[in-house]
Parts: structure tokens; C-alpha cells; sequence
């Protein structure tokens, strides 16, 4: 057994078993649900793809990048296998045994004997299976585990804990974790046209921070994560803002100010992805930092929306730190080396 002696620096590399999962899934004949999907459908997961030439080509990949670029990288998780307890610690043994120190991961819904067995050897862990499940499914899960597992007698964490794609604020502060991650600032401006906004712009409180994600896009070019790219995002043919609660005037001239003293414009975040992005990035990592030491990793792909991210920062004159998470699945098989050297640059 290997100790971890990782940290949480400014770059997190993931090893990309969603996108993997999900691909790979795809190609098999699965009754229903989809596999990663609500727990009531779990019962429905396929691992027979691990076996596959494809899965242990990209796992083998994922070693020798990690091998190859050990003073890079230094926070990284194992190659897990989503809801799978046995096959991802047959993959912790993997690395482990190529000289690797992963974080091992611990899927909800699993046998909590893994769980224990990770807390009493490991010093970080991390927790995945969060997503698609509410945050009201969530809670009393987390909240149970959290006290039967990872707090000790006086309310301390007895290990650093990561929450994979933890991404609703309440989850986020609710909860002592040393890191999180979260996708949501990109996909919801890129994607949906959404921007995050606090449900009271007064601020006084930690409900007042709780975001509500508002429609503004115009329907022009936005970003998502397709490849890291650009693609028209046709979120509305139409502008949707007078269709929120943005045409409250009172909370409207609230959250137009709030924007105003950190650089930001509101009508033109209407049309722009880039803009609604930074503004969702800088929000939440604000909010998680106000009211806990929890470290927020911003996951992404896109480059450009890091770089603007980066610019947005420094016109509003905020003294933040970037932490970003990033997935393998994305790299350039060609050149991977490449991708990392780009992303220790966008944060450096």
C-alpha cells in the first residue's frame, strides 16, 4: 500500500473515466438508464467494456503520461471505473504498481467498506458518482457518510476529501472538503446561454449566494465542450431576458451594479459565452472562498475560455488564484505533453 503524499496545487489532471465511461457504454446494449446515470438505474450498468482492447489501450496511455510527466503533474486521480468498487481498486493497483500515486476514488452507491478501507490508507481521497443526482438526493447521502466515515470525534476531517463534479453551491459549503470541481461555469454560459447570479444580490448571507442560473443569450455564437471548441449555440432565436426575473427592476438594477464594479456589462454578456463564463467562474470561487478554505477547480477543456477568464480577473483586480481540473480524454493523443504544457502556462 502507497501513501499519497499529493496536494491540491493550481492544476488537477483527471483521468477522463466519465467521458471514457460514456463512450464506451454507448457500444453496448444497455436496458435502460444508461450507465453514470440516476442510482435507481445503476442496476442496469455493463462493465464488460473494461475488458475491451480500447479501454486498456487508453488506460495504458493514461500510465505513460503520468510516468512520463511526474514533475508536472502532481494531483491526478486513478483510472476509476464508474460504480464499480473492485474494478477501480484493481486499477489503483495498476498505477500503483507503475510507480504512480493516484488519488483513489470512492463512487456513491458502492460497498462504504471501500470507503473505510481508502480513509484508513490514503490521505486524500475523492468521492465521485454525484452527478446526475439532485441535490436533495445527495444531501442526507453525503451528510451521513460524512459523519459515520470522514469526520473524526471533534468534526475534523480524518482525510483531505475531493467531491467530483460538486457543483451546487449548498453542496459545496455544506460540507468539509478540501477540493471540488465543477464544470457548470463553462457548459451553463456556453451551452445554455445561462448566467449564475445570487439568488439576493446584497450578499449577507450564504443563501443570498445560492445561484440562480438566469437565460440571457441571444442565441448567437457561444463555446461548449465539444472537442474544446466553438459551435453556434442556438440557445434562443429570441433574447430570453425578459422572460426571467431580471425584468424585476429592482433586482435587475441590483445585479446590473454588482456586475458594473467587477468589469462586467450585462447587456453584453446577452451575447457573449466568454463574458457569462468568467462571470460564472469568478462568482462561485468568490462564494466558496468567503465561506470556507474549500479549494474550487474549475473543469474545463477550452483554453480560450481559461485565457478570458484569466483577463476578466485581472480587469475586475481581484487577487484569486485559478485552479483548474482538466481530463485526459481531451488531450491530444498526438501530442498530450502539448495540452499540459498549455494548461501549467494559463495558470502560472
Amino acid at each position: 500500500m502507497k501513501k499519497s503524499k499529493q496536494d491540491a496545487p493550481a492544476l488537477f489532471l483527471d483521468c477522463g473515466a466519465p467521458s471514457l465511461y460514456n463512450k464506451l457504454s454507448r457500444k453496448l446494449k444497455i436496458k435502460k438508464g444508461g450507465m453514470g446515470s440516476h442510482f435507481k438505474d445503476r442496476k442496469y450498468d455493463d462493465f464488460s467494456y473494461v475488458q475491451n482492447d480500447e479501454y486498456k489501450k487508453y488506460r495504458k496511455s493514461y500510465i505513460d503520461f503520468l510516468c512520463k510527466n511526474k514533475e508536472g503533474i502532481t494531483t491526478y486521480s486513478n483510472m476509476d471505473v464508474i460504480n464499480n468498487a473492485e474494478l477501480t481498486w484493481e486499477n489503483q493497483k495498476i498505477m500503483e504498481d507503475a510507480g504512480l500515486n493516484p488519488i483513489p476514488v470512492f463512487h456513491l452507491g458502492c460497498d462504504e467498506k471501500w470507503l473505510k478501507f481508502y480513509i484508513n490508507n490514503y490521505p486524500y481521497i475523492a468521492l465521485g458518482g454525484l452527478i446526475p443526482n439532485p441535490t436533495t438526493t445527495l444531501r442526507p447521502i453525503l451528510s451521513r457518510l460524512f459523519k459515520e466515515y470522514i469526520l473524526d470525534d471533534s468534526g475534523k476531517p480524518k482525510v483531505k476529501v475531493h467531491g467530483f463534479a460538486c457543483t451546487a453551491i449548498p453542496l459545496m459549503l455544506e460540507f468539509p472538503w478540501y477540493s471540488v470541481d465543477s464544470s457548470s461555469w463553462q457548459v451553463r454560459a456556453g451551452g445554455y446561454g445561462l448566467l449564475d447570479l445570487p439568488t439576493n444580490p446584497k450578499l449577507e448571507t450564504i443563501k443570498d449566494h445560492y445561484i440562480r442560473s438566469v437565460p440571457i443569450s441571444k442565441g448567437i455564437k457561444g463555446f461548449g465542450s465539444k472537442q474544446g471548441g466553438l459551435f453556434a449555440d442556438e440557445v434562443s432565436s429570441i433574447s430570453q431576458f425578459e422572460m426571467t426575473f431580471l425584468k424585476q427592476k429592482m433586482y435587475r438594477k441590483a445585479i446590473t451594479e454588482l456586475l458594473s464594479s467587477y468589469g462586467f456589462d450585462l447587456e453584453k454578456m446577452q451575447t457573449d459565452a466568454y463574458e457569462r463564463s468568467s462571470w460564472n467562474a469568478i462568482y462561485a470561487t468568490l462564494t466558496v472562498q468567503k465561506f470556507s478554505k474549500t479549494k474550487l477547480f474549475l473543469a474545463t477543456t477550452n483554453k480560450t475560455a481559461v485565457e478570458h477568464l484569466r483577463f476578466a480577473i485581472n480587469r475586475a483586480k481581484l487577487n484569486i488564484n485559478i485552479h483548474l481540473l482538466t481530463s485526459f480524454f481531451f488531450y491530444p493523443k498526438t501530442n498530450p505533453k502539448k495540452a499540459l504544457d498549455t494548461y501549467i502556462n494559463l495558470i502560472s
